[in-house]
């Protein structure tokens, strides 16, 4: 039983960080970020973008990201905490 109950975690951790990962990579996609949006001056967008860690190499922005995941104010841990 605890052998079919580890198995089950390791894919349901799989499939999320793969899920993750295809989700960051379509965000990464769009040509555009929200501050290209945003009608402020060119200095303003700067400072937001590094605000933000748009600046970021891509692959620490992904380390980010996950690591934003696993935080234990993210929604992701407090479905399986009050659970």
């Amino acid at each position: 039983m605890a052998s079919f109950l580890a198995r089950r975690f390791l894919r349901a951790f799989i499939t999320l960080l793969v899920f993750q990962t295809i989700l960051f990579l379509l965000i990464q996609a769009i040509p555009w970020d929200f501050v290209t949006l945003t009608r402020m001056p060119v200095v303003y967008q700067r400072i937001l973008r590094h605000t933000l860690g748009l600046d970021l190499p891509l692959w620490r922005q992904y380390l980010d990201w996950i690591a934003g995941t696993i935080q234990p104010r993210s929604l992701f841990l407090s479905i399986f905490l009050l659970t």
